[in-house]
């Protein structure tokens, strides 16, 4: 599989407009196909956890986001979305 992807990962409550601002600087430098962000990318009724994994499997590159509002208990949480991509990058060779 070719690894041709920028994957932002971020929690929805942190940070949220510097997460826009990257997105967007990411796609205007390597365009709209290359750079995934779950709210942009995945539809309505998507299984959202098989997109995910299938993402990452694509990412050259992770950008984990991390603002002040981040809270690091959630990794904890095996239903939180950032935790699962976390232990998804862990068991994957990039």
């Amino acid at each position: 599989m070719i690894r041709d992807r920028v994957f932002i990962s971020y929690q929805r409550s942190d940070a949220p407009d510097a997460v826009g601002d990257l997105r967007q600087a990411l796609v205007t430098h390597f365009g709209d196909a290359a750079v995934f962000q779950d709210t942009t990318k995945i539809r309505a009724g998507e299984a959202f956890p098989e997109r995910l994994r299938n993402e990452l499997g694509r990412a050259a590159c992770v950008l984990v986001v991390i603002g002040n509002r981040w809270d690091p208990k959630r990794l904890h949480d095996p239903g939180d979305g950032c935790t699962r991509s976390f232990r998804s990058l862990s068991r994957t060779e990039m």
